[in-house]
């Protein structure tokens, strides 16, 4: 009976301390690194245009405030897909911009635009294709003696964009330079090394685009198929491609971004921080993810993600995270929007916890980043303003209580939470009073919250509206 009695303590304990947990401290004058943004990519034919799709992507105030946008380098290919526009940049010229009605409204809202190429032209390379593995030649490069043409055409597409009043503010230079695909529907692709990147980099486009005045667009590397290397041999990782450019000075001078893709994986995993870019100075972008199941918009798989971006911005100090397409005519699960119906995912809103409030320049402050089992919090500050936002993550499938202590924060009088969960969207809950620097909180089950408030001892007013269009159609 004692034996009984004792474990009915211990389990009472056990459940008791899972309903207090260990507080989650936020310490204001502990930072990390800047965010760059959040985002995902344009694939232009698939596109939905309706203002009501843009403003809830894009718009800081009635949308989810998506701050980053991925968008295609024009190959001249005569593809029909996604990836591989038939601009030709030889001069700077409308075609070559490829303006699409997303891109200027994005670029109208204050989105940071982002161009990867997935070949280099035709005439360009060793293959006599913009499909990779197919050609005369066998697998496709940039022929070194078109280095200088190709650095030239990538300046242009810098200067048509431009010319058309937007700014591009990252180029990469390849999509996964790592691997030569094969599929039955093909799509553009070119394999690099790292020493190619180093010699064209240090050689052609660094000075390129430092005669033409451009050294304000940003240069982004890799872009590698995975973040390290997976054990089945396809892509090496990262650091395999960029460690050339990075440890040579030469070429290291003229890039900003160390960038690449989150495939290989068991989702969520845990990301490490990269040495080797964070020692030169570089800042960590991941640039693409979605996984191949069927189409799941449900909060079960919002959470996947929710713990992703965690991961990314806590363990990596990444500076910015990007979903792979926005929309998609796949019944897989690629696109932000389910194909079928045009319902947005849950994962869009939960990507929206952080880039609705978490705007570019905002800077990582510490917190417990998990404070107990299945709870994950991350928080930011603008340092110019004080507002701030802690954002938390219960993936548990009841309601957590959870309490929060803010540490040498100015005063703060008041938060607010917005909320994710099965049932709302990014949506603006009552006001919680702060007492002593702490306050508590019950995360609803299966949700993401994001507080916000102002370190400067007012109060927090409601910073922005819940979006206001939920549904729309893909056309």
């Amino acid at each position: 009976m004692k034996w009984f009695k004792i474990l009915g303590l211990l389990l009472a304990l056990a459940i008791c301390q899972r309903a207090n947990g260990q507080a989650a401290t936020v310490t204001w004058t502990t930072t990390y690194q800047t965010i760059d943004g959040f985002g995902a990519y344009d694939a232009p034919n698939y596109f939905n245009t309706s203002p009501s799709a843009l403003q809830q992507l894009f718009s800081p105030n009635s949308g989810v405030g998506l701050s980053i946008l991925r968008e295609p380098v024009p190959d001249n290919s005569s593809l029909s897909n996604n990836t591989d526009p038939a601009g030709n940049c030889s001069t700077v010229n409308s075609g070559c911009a490829n303006i699409s009605a997303e891109l200027s409204y994005a670029a109208s809202q204050g989105v940071r635009i982002f161009a990867t190429p997935w070949s280099p032209p035709a005439s360009m390379k060793t293959n006599g294709s913009v499909v990779c593995n197919t050609g005369s030649g066998g697998n496709g490069v940039l022929s070194t003696s078109s280095y200088g043409a190709y650095a030239t055409w990538l300046s242009n597409y810098i200067a048509s964009l431009s010319q058309a009043g937007i700014s591009l503010y990252a180029l990469s230079l390849q999509n996964e330079p790592d691997t030569c695909t094969s599929m039955s529907n093909p799509y553009g692709g070119a394999l690099w090394t790292a020493s190619d990147f180093d010699i064209f980099i240090k050689n052609n486009l660094g000075p390129t685009l430092t005669s033409a005045g451009q050294t304000s667009t940003l240069i982004a590397l890799p872009e590698t198929g995975t973040y390290t290397a997976n054990p089945g041999g396809l892509h090496t990782g990262m650091d395999s491609y960029a460690s050339t450019v990075i440890d040579d000075s030469a070429a290291s001078q003229y890039v900003s971004i160390c960038a690449a893709h989150d495939y290989s994986e068991t989702y969520p995993w845990q990301p490490g921080p990269d040495s080797l870019c964070a020692n030169a100075g570089k800042r960590l972008w991941e640039t693409e993810v979605y996984n191949g199941a069927t189409f799941d918009g449900s909060m079960a798989d919002g959470l996947i993600w929710a713990q992703q971006i965690h991961h990314w911005l806590v363990n990596a100090n990444a500076n910015a995270w990007l979903w792979w397409e926005i929309f998609a005519p796949y019944s897989d699960n690629e696109p932000l929007y389910d194909p079928s119906s045009g319902e947005p995912s849950k994962r869009l809103f939960v990507i929206g916890q952080w880039s609705k409030f978490v705007r570019p320049g905002w800077v990582r402050i510490d917190a417990t980043p998990s404070p107990q089992s299945g709870i994950y919090v991350s928080a930011f500050r603008n340092s110019s303003t004080g507002a701030f936002a802690i954002v938390a993550v219960n993936t548990y499938t009841s309601g957590i209580s959870q309490s929060f202590s803010l540490s040498g924060f100015p005063v703060v009088t008041t938060v607010t939470p917005s909320l994710t969960d099965s049932t709302v969207n990014l949506t603006v809950q009552t006001g919680i009073d702060v007492s002593s620097s702490s306050f508590s909180y019950t995360l609803p089950a299966q949700s993401v919250t994001t507080f916000v408030g102002t370190a400067s001892g007012g109060s927090s007013a409601n910073p922005v509206a819940p979006p206001t269009s939920l549904r729309v159609s893909v056309k």
